[in-house]
């Protein structure tokens, strides 16, 4: 497992541990009214930085915890079980919005890699200072492929 991946899973960890402090000082203010308020923003956050490993472990958690936490009259299974599938929603539309910014930015990428290349092979007809500009691309290319890690990445 790579160490964002890690990265990923541990910030949905903490995002929970946050959340189940501020659920708890919630439910001391509002009452058993909110059950979920603060699980909601820890799955999302969970999901946009983490991805779809760390967003399903985050409503995991967070199912389970307003389980042990908050069980009393107020909060049965049911209510549980409907904020699963919200908080899934939440996960589905947090990856799909990571995974298009991460291909935008694979494309920018791409695009002015290209641009460095047309610039770069067109610049001169003397040897010399293309094959100057033709190393220089190389090492931007290279650069570019160590730098993206989406497995999407054009560059490579």
């Amino acid at each position: 497992m790579g160490n964002s991946r890690l990265k990923g899973y541990g910030l949905a960890l903490i995002a929970v541990a946050a959340a189940v402090g501020a659920q708890l000082l919630l439910q001391q203010g509002l009452g058993p009214r909110v059950p979920f308020m603060a699980y909601f923003p820890a799955v999302l956050f969970s999901s946009v930085w983490g991805g779809l490993g760390p967003g399903l472990m985050a409503t995991l958690l967070s199912a389970l915890s307003a389980f042990y936490f908050q069980l009393d009259s107020s909060l049965d299974r049911a209510s549980i079980l409907l904020f699963i599938p919200v908080s899934l929603s939440f996960v589905w539309v947090a990856v799909r919005l990571r995974g298009a910014t991460l291909n935008s930015r694979a494309a920018r990428q791409e695009a002015e890699l290209l641009a460095d290349a047309g610039v770069a092979l067109s610049s001169s007809l003397d040897s010399q200072t293309t094959l100057s500009n033709l190393t220089c691309l190389v090492a931007t290319v290279w650069r570019c492929c160590r730098l993206v890690s989406h497995r999407r990445c054009r560059c490579r």
